[in-house]
């Protein structure tokens, strides 16, 4: 099963830590640290 994340940012320049938040927030499971919300 996949899923599908399109954001669009105004700059890229906090381009990490958007990413990182949106990976903490699906449970990102390629992060063994990470428990799933």
């Amino acid at each position: 099963m996949g899923r599908k994340v399109h954001l669009e940012l105004s700059s890229a320049d906090n381009c990490a830590a958007v990413i990182g938040q949106v990976l903490a927030a699906l449970g990102d499971s390629s992060n063994p640290d990470q428990e799933p919300r």
